[in-house]
């Protein structure tokens, strides 16, 4: 007899049994399946996190350090100087940057304009004009835009050709507007200050943004295209007060104000009192004009550098 006919008819004497095996296989063979097909599920569903979930990271100020500063100085803050664009460029071209993106920010003095809904506005109130925060942009869908921080509701955002050719156009927020009776097609004028820092050394207690410490000054005319609205309550005050711009025209402005300073010797100053005020003094009265001038100069008059790295996750 040959072994399929034997097969067949011991599972026909004991089909009990069989059929009890036959489930048994069945219903392991289909676990089996259901895990595999679990499993290339659960792969598929990370693989789209992890390409959706782009992740990223900040170079700015290091806020823990900048803290220890104000603590062993007595107060002086000091002046965190900007990473090198090289520097940024060169970090970009690491295999596991996707790509950067790179935030200007520097402070210009209008006259007539004052703070929107900002109780701390009041202190950038000056003899010179009130200072405000100007922020460059490296594209039109910049980070605020793209997560949907801001949008626009009046005008338009900035295009591409006035990033390229960096013109002196804007945004504002559609409060700061409101509050200062101005809207898309104003002709904003911003100024770019030297100071005359040995006035603050001979006497740092009085002053010194005037317009008699003023040793020279550029002034530029900006256009204000759109009016955004911010979505996040957390951040509007921070988008209220301040001009976005394209990173090239806030560029051109730190370059011809850098040739004035240097020319007047705005650079050299504050050199020498970064140097001197990081000095030991004996008497702390002796350091406070060093720290004042520091202070004015961090805040007021020195550009300061955000970049966003996006970053490619090692499992893509």
């Amino acid at each position: 007899m040959s072994p399929i006919r034997r097969a067949i008819l011991c599972i026909t004497r004991n089909k009990a049994r069989y059929i009890a095996l036959f489930l048994v296989f069945f219903i392991f063979a289909s676990f089996i399946s259901i895990m595999m097909q679990t499993h290339q599920a659960t792969q598929h569903t990370q693989q789209n996190v992890i390409d959706n979930m782009i992740p990223q990271a900040i170079i700015g100020w290091d806020w823990d350090a900048q803290q220890q500063m104000n603590h062993d100085c007595c107060g002086c803050t000091g002046i965190v100087w900007p990473l090198e664009i090289d520097l940024v460029q060169e970090i970009a071209t690491l295999p596991y940057v996707r790509d950067a993106s790179i935030y200007f920010e520097r402070r210009l003095l209008n006259y007539d304009l004052e703070f929107y809904d900002d109780p701390w506005g009041q202190n950038l109130r000056t003899g010179l004009g009130t200072f405000f925060r100007i922020r460059g942009v490296p594209r039109p869908n910049f980070t605020q835009m793209e997560m949907g921080i801001i949008e626009v509701v009046a005008g338009r955002n900035l295009t591409d050709v006035e990033i390229e050719q960096a013109l002196p156009k804007a945004l504002i927020s559609e409060g700061f507007a409101r509050y200062n009776q101005i809207g898309v097609g104003s002709i904003i004028p911003l100024r770019s200050v030297v100071i005359d820092l040995d006035s603050i050394l001979v006497d740092h207690f009085g002053d010194f943004n005037q317009e008699s410490n003023v040793l020279s000054c550029l002034t530029y005319y900006v256009e204000i295209v759109g009016l955004v609205r911010s979505n996040s309550p957390l951040s509007s005050n921070l988008h209220d007060n301040q001009f976005i711009v394209p990173n090239g025209f806030l560029q051109q402005v730190v370059q011809e104000t850098t040739l004035l300073e240097d020319q007047y010797g705005f650079t050299d100053t504050l050199s020498y009192v970064k140097s001197t005020a990081w000095r030991e003094f004996e008497d702390r009265d002796e350091k406070m004009p060093y720290t004042a001038v520091l202070n004015a100069a961090k805040w007021n008059f020195t550009k300061q550098i955000e970049v966003f790295f996006n970053y490619i996750h090692p499992m893509i």
